[in-house]
């Protein structure tokens, strides 16, 4: 699991999350927060779904998706079900989230191989 959830408000436009979040960070997707609630989840094939040239004028709560029981797991996930919800979602990331519904991390496709390696390397 990836521990740093960092946010996106909803309400900048796609532009401003490609220079600020994406490009800056260098991840894939990043959840989505409307007034301090999770909202949604933006991945860089919703960012590549607009022209450059709306960038500017189309806020990342138009292009997101929304946040559902398909996107996110619970703080423990069992690795099987983490598959299963991303490959149910068809997205590349799973929210992870507290009992109050905020973000305490992602499960990546990349989170969920190393797991596997490790699990494998201690035989488990």
């Amino acid at each position: 699991m990836v521990t740093d959830c960092i946010a996106v408000p909803s309400h900048i436009s796609v532009a401003d999350a490609v220079r600020d979040y994406f490009l800056r960070h260098g991840y894939g997707g990043f959840p989505v927060e409307n007034s301090g609630r999770l909202s949604g989840i933006l991945s860089l094939s919703d960012v590549k779904r607009i022209p450059n040239e709306e960038w500017d004028r189309t806020s990342v709560q138009a292009v997101m998706a929304p946040v559902d029981d398909k996107s996110t797991v619970g703080a423990d996930p069992d690795i099987v079900e983490a598959l299963q919800r991303r490959a149910w979602s068809g997205l590349g990331r799973l929210i992870v989230v507290d009992p109050a519904q905020d973000c305490i991390g992602l499960v990546t496709h990349n989170a969920i191989l190393k797991r596997l390696q490790v699990a494998e390397l201690l035989n488990k």
